[in-house]
């Protein structure tokens, strides 16, 4: 499928340094950016002007360190140094490598696999939020330079000498979370998808935007680093941490500064749902929110719905809503729903959708999915193709999601077989390459539809099940489940044993000592074996918060079979 967009025009700018000195000389004192100290007062404010001073100023430090082409780390919190040193690494023709600052033993063993794994040269320190001595007791300290970048004054900026800086030379290694690969974005690669991303929201110097998702990810640091500088657009910060604690505080910032766009994967409109009380919302505003975007994980429709009838007493309109999707392998955004029009939401058999068979579900069928659309793909190359296979999927076929574009990464760093194993897919006829994102979907008039990652599957009996169907039986079959985030685990059993289907379930941390386990369990039982076919083993109850996760939030899947196996052993405390 090749969607040609009308206005749609690809970026002027031949790097990130023009980009960013473009800015500062047309709108030197507009405001780029505005931080919030615990997600409510402001701490700092750069504008345009400021940060390229800035910037110029700690790459001439940085210069005089490392040579071009060189990885840095990043890790400082959410604040104005990460945006200063991200861009200044550029500023300097180096390669920015940003890490979740580290907090504990388990942190600071990741950054080491990363900086190893990168081949850093150093790493940029902030003041807030991490220990430096923490380095040392991983041995990355002996390896690396470091440079605290709050001991740059913002005085040497004159020094600094624009670096030749080819379009296709490597701006970006993103590691994404619980993954050991670092993808390889070109200053190209994230130029393209900036102006993807304003094509699709309708971006414009009169944007606002907030944002909570950690500025070391992709949906945080191109959704709202690059994107204001790039459009020339104001971007309000708070840390996630401060979202997470009180998710209030997301909805009074858009509140507050009138903001145009903002969002986050589909749990942040849950948890706002959730846990934002009925007088709160009085002082709230969100008339003005009109690109509210969810991407990351798959878009419940109940969920939108649930949203919106909330807030609508604040003003929140539902045709803000826009379904996204896309991944760190192709920068960051793929394709999104259409602006000012509610997503399209498909409800299909399940049944036949578990396998590959787009059928739309009728008085008769006994079990439904909702679907949302991510509509339709911009300025790229995306194909349906037979899971496993390299033949493309009939009409009304599930199958998984390549791509080829311009926005499409060069690859896997240092990790030449990986990379030609997910970006090299060529079809049977050699139409190729194409990069293998490892997602499930379909097309259906024009628009894209996901519908599950090939690597979160379950097996049993034969038959695959998307997890996320599961969970939502479980959810749904007992009035106390219905709050708490949940995961299907699938525990492969000893020789000659069945595979076990446990799924891993948050309640209340008060409520952990007084639920009806049994009850519970009973009723549970009986949904999964009605809607999915599936005998259910056991549930694991778990205080809320204890499931693994990113620091945006994302409950990472990989980690929790491994948890939950770790928490059945003698001498663990289980919830059952």
């Amino acid at each position: 499928m090749d969607v040609t967009c009308r206005n749609f025009r690809t970026s002027e700018f031949a790097n990130l340094v023009e980009m960013a000195r473009y800015r500062a000389s047309h709108h030197p004192d507009r405001k780029a950016f505005v931080f919030l100290r615990n997600g409510e007062v402001e701490q700092s404010v750069l504008t345009f002007g400021e940060l390229d001073r800035r910037a110029r100023s700690l790459a001439v430090r940085l210069h005089e360190r490392f040579e071009p082409g060189e990885r840095i780390v990043l890790m400082h919190s959410q604040g104005h140094e990460f945006v200063v040193a991200f861009f200044a690494c550029i500023y300097a023709g180096l390669v920015a490598v940003p890490v979740t600052p580290p907090s504990c033993s388990t942190g600071v063993s990741r950054l080491a696999r990363i900086a190893d794994d990168a081949g850093a040269a150093g790493v940029c320190l902030g003041r807030e939020g991490f220990d430096g001595a923490a380095l040392t007791q991983s041995g990355a300290h002996r390896r690396l330079e470091c440079v605290v970048t709050s001991e740059d004054a913002g005085e040497r900026e004159a020094e600094w000498i624009a670096p030749n800086i080819d379009p296709g030379n490597l701006a970006l290694l993103q590691y994404t979370p619980g993954a050991s690969r670092g993808v390889m974005a070109s200053h190209a690669n994230l130029l393209h998808n900036q102006s993807l991303i304003q094509h699709a929201f309708g971006h414009s110097p009169g944007t606002i935007g907030v944002s909570w998702l950690p500025l070391h990810h992709d949906m945080g640091l191109i959704g709202h680093v690059l994107q204001p500088v790039y459009v020339g657009c104001t971007s309000v910060l708070l840390s996630s941490a401060a979202f997470l604690a009180k998710p209030v505080r997301w909805l009074e910032a858009i509140s507050r500064y009138r903001a145009t766009t903002s969002g986050g994967p589909n749990f942040a409109y849950d948890i706002a749902l959730r846990r934002v009380r009925a007088g709160q919302l009085i002082d709230l505003d969100l008339s003005r929110w009109s690109v509210a975007y969810n991407g990351s994980e798959p878009v419940h429709a109940e969920t939108l719905a649930g949203f919106a009838n909330k807030f609508a007493v604040c003003g929140f309109r539902p045709e803000a809503f826009v379904a996204c999707y896309g991944l760190a392998d192709a920068t960051l955004l793929v394709s999104s729903s259409l602006r000012g029009r509610l997503p399209e939401v498909q409800m299909l058999d399940l049944d036949k959708l578990r396998r590959n068979r787009v059928h739309e579900a009728t008085a008769a069928t006994r079990s439904v999915r909702a679907v949302v659309s991510c509509g339709p793909v911009i300025d790229q190359d995306l194909l349906i193709v037979e899971p496993g296979g390299c033949t493309r999927c009939l009409p009304g076929e599930v199958g998984e999601i390549w791509l080829r574009g311009p926005s499409v990464a060069k690859g896997y760093w240092n990790q030449p077989q990986t990379t030609q194993a997910a970006f090299g897919a060529r079809l049977a006829g050699g139409e190729g390459p194409f990069l293998r994102t490892g997602d499930l979907g379909f097309l259906l008039d024009g628009e894209l539809y996901v519908t599950g990652k090939l690597s979160d599957l379950i097996e049993i009996g034969g038959r695959k099940h998307h997890p996320h169907d599961i969970e939502k039986t479980v959810r749904e079959s007992h009035p106390l489940l219905d709050t708490g985030a949940s995961v299907a685990v699938c525990l492969k059993g000893q020789r000659g044993q069945r595979r076990r289907l446990i799924i891993m379930q948050e309640v209340a941390r008060d409520q952990l000592v007084r639920l009806p386990r049994d009850e519970i369990l009973s009723s549970a039982r009986g949904a999964v074996l009605k809607a999915n076919g599936l005998k259910l083993e056991d549930i694991m109850f778990l205080a809320q918060g204890s499931l693994p996760r990113t620091a945006s939030g994302l409950i990472r899947r990989e980690a929790c079979p491994s948890v939950c196996v770790d928490a059945s052993r003698p001498g663990r405390t289980v919830y059952r």
